[in-house]
């Protein structure tokens, strides 16, 4: 017999569940009929993302229930849990072992490549970074300016040369790295992303550094010398604080999300000092490249910073989105041949999930089934 859904259940759609209260869910999960419940409202909730702008709920009711054998006082107890767990996650992966701890039958096998951190220098050579090694970076004298001790790049500012030298840091699709730059400024550098900076900041000069991507910045303070992101259209100055910012060439926008301090934004066509647009913490500004204009609004913060600890955080996001940035995050392509289901709205969290789990998931409860060739995930 089903039993009544637990009293932790509000805590495990908002991912604040204890230890003690996870094994409780998992214990009441083990039932098929409470699992199917469970999967149950999920999919529903997913019909009214589809359906979010004209929502029918009699429509939407009968396209998951067809036969309606329900009794009223079901249905009615249905659409109440519905609108309680609106804020659902699609991340009951986070808590893998819960919900779903199988992972596709596919026969093929996913094969991700394994690319290297590549870091060039101002006369142009490379060197390969590898993961948890070391590596000294020697300057045009022959000085160490740089060493790397595990997933963290550090420069000395002993460079002799007073013009400024640059190296350039990229980050393949798939991992992260730190970097700590001569200043102590440290930065956490996202999937797919590259950052340009000197080798070391110059007196009387400001710190700029330049961005393609997404990163994190724990600026160093110096109110003499005010440190400046260049993220393609976009310039974030700062005195010293934490922010992030993300600007992939492929998305319709630049964000900049501020932690703590201040930050002024503005674009490279406008002045500094006079048109920039400053943002208090917990806001995030927002360049649409389309439109030519900034736009202001309070976040999530973990949203926008969780990817640091390996985590995925999803708020109203389109599929579409959510594909590119597992794209990034797994190091994997993606082709959606299902249009249809693009731009339904999702929220989701995934606590460094494998990939194949959630695919799994997306088949078992979206009924989106897919294939698999060498690193290319087909969603048919």
């Amino acid at each position: 017999m089903k039993q009544p859904f637990p009293d932790c259940a509000d805590k495990f759609f908002n991912n604040e569940l204890s230890f003690e209260e996870v094994k409780e869910l998992k214990k009441w999960m083990e039932h098929p009929k409470n699992k199917q419940f469970l999967k149950d409202e999920i999919q529903l909730y997913h019909l009214i993302n589809a359906h979010c702008n004209t929502f029918d709920a009699h429509k939407a009711y009968m396209k998951k229930f067809p036969d309606g054998v329900e009794t009223a006082k079901v249905k009615q107890l249905r659409f109440r849990a519905l609108l309680k767990y609106a804020a659902l996650f699609i991340g009951v992966l986070g808590l893998g072992y819960v919900f779903y701890s199988t992972v596709s039958d596919a026969s093929e096998e996913l094969i991700v490549p394994d690319e290297n951190i590549v870091l060039q220098l101002e006369n142009g050579d490379t060197q390969v970074i590898k993961e948890n090694g070391t590596v000294k970076v020697m300057g045009d004298g022959g000085a160490v300016v740089a060493e790397q001790h595990g997933k963290q790049l550090s420069y000395t500012g002993q460079a002799a040369s007073e013009t400024l030298a640059y190296n350039e840091l990229s980050i393949p699709y798939g991992k992260q790295f730190q970097l700590t730059l001569s200043d102590g400024t440290l930065v956490h550098l996202n999937a797919g992303s590259s950052l340009r900076y000197p080798v070391k900041f110059l007196e009387g000069k400001s710190r700029e550094v330049f961005l393609v991507g997404e990163a994190f910045f724990d600026v160093a303070k110096d109110e003499a010398h005010p440190f400046i992101v260049n993220a393609m259209a976009l310039n974030v100055e700062v005195i010293g604080t934490q922010f992030n910012v993300s600007s992939y060439p492929e998305d319709h926008s630049s964000q900049v999300v501020l932690v703590e301090g201040s930050v002024g934004l503005y674009t490279k066509d406008q002045n500094s000092s006079a048109e920039k647009v400053v943002l208090t913490p917990g806001h995030m500004g927002e360049w649409n490249k389309t439109k030519e204009e900034f736009s202001i609004q309070k976040v999530n913060i973990n949203q926008y910073t969780s990817w640091r600890k390996g985590e995925l955080m999803f708020r109203n996001s389109t599929f579409k989105q959510m594909l590119k940035t597992l794209e990034r995050h797994y190091n994997v392509v993606i082709l959606n041949k299902n249009k249809e289901v693009e731009e339904i709205l999702f929220n989701a969290s995934f606590k460094q999930e494998p990939i194949e789990n959630i695919l799994s998931y997306f088949d078992e409860v979206l009924g989106l089934e897919y294939s698999i060739e060498d690193n290319t995930i087909i969603i048919n």
